[in-house]
């Protein structure tokens, strides 16, 4: 088993590596395969006393540049914070926006702990609707219904879990700027999702979904998210 020193240099090793293949100008990415061979292991690894794990996928999903580094958008990343998870109560989120960017957006955010689950939430999203506010709102909601003991999240969103899980510490300690010192978007509900989790007693765990693969709780948050967004405003 890989010591946690080792593995905190590998992933290391693995963001340089990623940055010397990135051409942001062109707005485009390549993979370094080779990697991600001897990353695949880490999924499996279990780390105990242990602040954070990351685990890295193959899936690319570049996603709001203006908000999160380059390095970052490459890959998608799961990971765990706030402590070793044990046995843990697993909710899917998802967040949803018709019409998004446009004038006319609404947005919502579905919540799934399972069929017929009463904690289950479908609502629609107040204020600016993005999609991106979506998924942050859903993490909240799911937060706030399990306040404490620990979570495991399931989501399709990479802006959510790389925001939250990497780029949150950078954020605060330089009063929320991204990296070319613009005001990171949505700062309002990464602190609140920040706090909700600093202040917990348990556990929370980051698990990224492929989107519209199958997996049915992820369909079961979207098809609630999509509901929520056609309800009328409050």
């Amino acid at each position: 088993m890989y010591s946690f020193g080792f593995q905190s240099l590998l992933l290391n090793t693995a963001s340089r590596e990623i940055g010397r293949h990135i051409n942001p100008a062109k707005g485009h990415f390549s993979s370094v395969l080779k990697l991600w061979k001897g990353l695949d292991q880490l999924k499996t690894e279990q780390f105990t006393r242990c602040k954070q794990k990351i685990f890295v996928s193959k899936s690319f999903n570049a996603t709001d540049q203006e908000t999160l580094d380059p390095i970052t958008n490459t890959e998608n990343v799961k990971s765990d914070i706030n402590g070793s998870v044990n046995e843990s109560t697993i909710v899917y989120t998802d967040g949803s926006c018709l019409d998004n960017g446009q004038p006319n957006a609404r947005a919502g955010i579905g919540v799934f702990f399972g069929t017929n689950d009463p904690r289950n939430v479908s609502e629609i999203l107040p204020g600016i609707a993005t999609n991106n506010r979506a998924e942050l709102s859903a993490a909240i909601r799911a937060l706030e219904i399990i306040p404490h003991g620990d979570i495991e999240i399931r989501t399709d969103s990479n802006y959510l879990i790389t925001g939250i899980t990497i780029y949150i510490k950078k954020w605060k300690t330089n009063n929320f700027k991204t990296y070319s010192n613009k005001p990171v978007k949505n700062d309002d509900l990464f602190k609140k999702l920040d706090y909700l989790i600093s202040s917990r007693t348990g556990a929370v765990k980051w698990t990224l979904i492929e989107a519209h693969s199958g997996d049915f709780g992820n369909t079961q948050a979207d098809i609630l998210a999509v509901e929520g967004s056609k309800l009328n405003p409050v």
